[in-house]
C-alpha cells in the first residue's frame, strides 16, 4: 500500500478524461496540502503512454515579457529547471533564428531555483509545419532542446 487512499472517484476521471476521443482539459483544484499534486503523480504512474515534460513537476507554468522580450510559455520546476518554449503554429516551417531568439530572450528571465544558484535551461520548440532542417540538426545534437510538432500536441491532449 501506497499510502493514498480514497481517491478513485478523482482517478476514474482522470483515467476518463485522458482515454477520451475528444481533446479534453482536466482541471484540478482544490485548498492547499489537499494532495492535488499526489493525485496525479498516482494517476501517472499507472500510465505507459503518458508523456511528461520535464521529469519534475511544475511549480508555475504561463507565458513571460519584459520591454521588447516575450516568451511563448515559461515552467519552472522544484529540481531548478526552468523550461522555456516557443509556439511557431504558421505554414512555414520554424527556422533556426526562432531558436537564438527564444535563447536571447530566455536569458533575461530572472528566476533562482528554490535550492539557489542558476537554474538549468532546457527549450521546447512546438511548430505546426515542422522545422528547417538547421534546427532537427541542433534538436539531434543537444541534450537541452526538444521540438514538437502537431501530432505530439494533439496525440496527447
Amino acid at each position: 500500500m501506497d499510502g493514498f487512499v480514497d481517491r478513485e472517484v478523482e482517478l476514474s476521471r482522470l483515467r476518463d478524461c485522458y482515454d477520451s476521443d475528444v481533446a479534453a482539459l482536466a482541471v484540478i483544484y482544490g485548498r492547499r496540502r489537499l494532495g492535488k499534486t499526489q493525485l496525479v503523480r498516482h494517476w501517472l504512474s499507472e500510465r505507459d503512454d503518458a508523456v511528461v515534460y520535464p521529469e519534475e513537476p511544475f511549480l508555475d507554468i504561463g507565458r513571460w515579457w519584459y520591454q521588447e522580450h516575450e516568451v511563448d510559455v515559461v515552467g519552472f520546476t522544484d529540481a531548478g529547471t526552468m523550461v522555456v518554449g516557443e509556439c511557431k503554429f504558421t505554414n512555414a516551417p520554424l527556422d533556426y533564428s526562432a531558436l537564438a531568439s527564444l535563447e536571447d530572450h530566455a536569458a533575461e528571465i530572472r528566476w533562482t531555483p528554490l535550492g539557489g544558484g542558476d537554474p538549468d535551461i532546457e527549450y521546447a520548440l512546438f511548430a505546426r509545419s515542422g522545422a528547417t532542417r538547421s534546427v532537427r540538426e541542433a534538436v539531434a545534437e543537444r541534450g537541452d532542446l526538444q521540438l514538437f510538432g502537431l501530432e505530439d500536441v494533439t496525440e496527447n491532449a
